[in-house]
């Protein structure tokens, strides 16, 4: 991930974030119920359609910029943050 996405590394941390997060919304065979760790313990299926590219620039909102200074800043997709409900 972190040669692909050309980013350096010391993201190596959020790379492997990133890998498990993706891991808990695919089947694999340890659960029997034919279901993902991620459908198990919400009781909804994982949607992908709106994931970005692990290392896809992205726009981040500036929380201080003024009237006159842009509003966002551009950085890279680099994870969804653990911390906010509805991701």
């Amino acid at each position: 991930m972190l040669c692909r996405a050309k980013l350096p590394r010391n993201l190596w941390a959020e790379a492997i974030n990133h890998s498990f997060w993706i891991k808990d919304r695919l089947r694999h065979h340890g659960l029997k119920s034919n279901k993902t760790p991620f459908e198990a313990g919400t009781g909804l299926k994982p949607d992908f359609s709106k994931v970005p590219e692990w290392g896809a620039k992205a726009w981040v909102k500036d929380l201080k910029a003024g009237k006159l200074d842009a509003r966002a800043k551009q950085g890279r997709f680099v994870g969804f943050d653990t911390g906010v409900k509805g991701v």
